[in-house]
């Protein structure tokens, strides 16, 4: 959906641009649909839409390795490569056990997340 100026709205925005960096592909019409409804809806937030596309069969089934995963991560949540600092923490972290869950509500419930979500005017959760 456009707004009146005929730009796209935040929330089109935040869901195609999921669908762009976690399937590498544009949105299909009914899952945009979907997915922008319950965000304006208030029954989704930010992160539980961010969940819906990282633990999707589409991208599970395509079954990344860690650093691949991890990369994904931090486009998805940062818009940004990974660090060296924070990427080396999480190699490390996924190697001793942590599973990518963990990893998922580490990048979800931070600042920079909320901060890109709001960025969209959606609340991240």
């Amino acid at each position: 959906a456009c707004s009146l100026d005929g730009k796209t709205d935040g929330v089109t925005a935040f869901v195609t641009r999921l669908y762009k960096v976690c399937l590498g592909r544009n949105p299909d019409l009914n899952g945009l649909t979907d997915w922008t409804n319950q965000l304006w809806n208030h029954t989704n937030n930010g992160t539980a839409t961010a969940l819906g596309f990282i633990f999707s069969t589409e991208f599970t089934e395509k079954q990344y390795r860690n650093d691949e995963f991890l990369t994904y991560m931090y486009q998805a949540f940062f818009n940004r490569g990974a660090d060296p600092t924070g990427w080396n923490t999480w190699m490390s972290d996924m190697a001793a056990g942590k599973s990518r869950m963990d990893v998922f509500n580490g990048f979800a419930n931070s600042e920079e997340f909320r901060a890109l979500c709001a960025s969209y005017g959606i609340i991240r959760g």
